[in-house]
């Protein structure tokens, strides 16, 4: 008769051993998924960005108005012609002396719809509001070409926007039934909250020195008209996010002509909120000295700098991590790799931003290199109770890519 043979089993310790591997096995699988999600996701997005740009840039050459009165050259819809140091109102009289001059070489947000979100739920952004600075004008030339001692500048506005929302989605929607939003229209509001990405555009005139005026009549001497312009890729992460528009009182907004005067930013009432993202103009300061060869140091701003101007605490808000935003006078730009926020007790937020790359002297000019206007798109806000709550950033920032392209225009003749 043969004994049964014994097995042994496996000890606790080895259970332990092999529970304590299978789970290391099973934690390097799972930081597997979210390397791979995020990879997915950028190459999504740079198919996206060039689809996105083409779409925008396809969109922005129809834009492009040539002056047929070919003195200003060629405008879009938010560019500003100065008579020599001063702009005209809605009622501009004639001059009788002074160049006339191109849009500034500031940049420009190109004239685009939103939809706001108010306690009725949505509704189509009003008229444009004749306030703000986002005007087209065109010099005209004197009737009588011998006597050149008089010009007038006849001021168009754009009543309405200029690129409809469901052109500037990816990829666009169809024209909604009636833009009575008390209306309903289902499928199309089913179609505009299934997109998450959206397009803006923003320029400025390369060259903007003053033309002569009686060489300015002879189509032959106009130039060509050079423009930076920046295709904006922006995403909106969830359906319920809103985004706060800029308060464009003059005295809230930056002025080109007051360097060092701090503008105190200030949003629009909760009313005017919208579903898509919206650039603000606001001041930062470089807090380094710029150097005029590269010291292989990435450069710092700060924002709500307190010894300087203690603006808005918002600001800090503006800038997280990731942020990009774009000098206007130089065109330049830059990206937010870090930020460290200081609690200044009385004096409120600021934060120290350091930039994804070292700016040089010979990257800033214009009126001051410390001091600067730039262009940035917020984050989402939280809910606000009322128009006098504090405004709250929060969220990731919402610009994917900014693409930053060569576009000149010739004026007939």
């Amino acid at each position: 008769m043969i004994a049964a043979r014994i097995r042994r089993g496996f000890s606790l310790v080895e259970l332990m051993i092999a529970i304590v591997l299978l789970g290391l096995g099973m934690i390097f699988v799972a930081t597997i998924f979210p390397v791979a999600w995020t990879q997915a996701r950028q190459m999504t997005e740079i198919t996206t960005m060039a689809s996105v740009t083409k779409g925008a840039d396809t969109t922005l050459r129809m834009l492009a108005r040539v002056d047929g009165y070919q003195i200003s050259g060629s405008a879009f819809a938010g560019d500003r012609v100065k008579l020599r140091d001063f702009e005209f109102g809605l009622a501009g009289p004639p001059i009788n002396q002074g160049d006339i001059t191109d849009a500034d070489g500031f940049v420009h947000a190109l004239n685009l719809e939103n939809i706001l979100v108010n306690p009725r739920g949505l509704v189509d952004e009003q008229p444009w509001d004749e306030s703000r600075l986002d005007k087209i004008r065109f010099t005209h030339t004197p009737m009588d070409v011998a006597n050149w001692d008089f010009a007038f500048v006849d001021e168009k506005l754009f009543a309405t926007r200029q690129v409809r929302l469901e052109w500037r989605l990816h990829p666009p929607i169809r024209p909604r039934k009636t833009y009575d939003f008390t209306q309903p229209d289902p499928e199309w509001d089913e179609l505009l909250n299934s997109r998450r990405y959206v397009w803006a555009i923003l320029h400025r005139l390369r060259n903007s020195e003053s033309i002569n005026l009686q060489a300015a009549s002879d189509p032959t001497a106009n130039p060509r008209r050079d423009f930076d312009v920046f295709y904006v890729m922006l995403r909106r992460p969830q359906l319920t996010n809103r985004y706060a528009q800029q308060d464009t009182n003059p005295l809230k907004v930056p002025d080109p002509n007051a360097p060092t005067e701090v503008a105190v930013p200030a949003p629009k009432p909760p009313s005017q909120d919208v579903m898509f993202p919206v650039p603000w103009r606001v001041h930062i300061f470089f807090t380094n000295a710029i150097p005029a060869v590269p010291r292989n140091l990435p450069s710092e701003v700060a924002v709500n700098f307190a010894p300087q101007a203690a603006t808005h605490p918002m600001l800090v808000g503006m800038f997280p991590p990731g942020a990009y935003f774009i000098d206007e006078d130089s065109g330049l730009i830059l990206r937010v790799e870090k930020r460290r926020i200081i609690d200044d007790g009385p004096n409120g937020e600021y934060a120290f931003l350091t930039l994804d790359r070292e700016v040089l002297e010979q990257d800033l000019v214009g009126y001051q290199s410390q001091l600067r206007i730039v262009w940035v798109f917020p984050p989402p806000v939280q809910p606000r109770g009322g128009d006098n709550a504090p405004l709250i950033f929060e969220g990731t920032h919402p610009v994917v890519g900014i693409e930053r392209r060569s576009l000149s225009i010739s004026p007939p003749g």
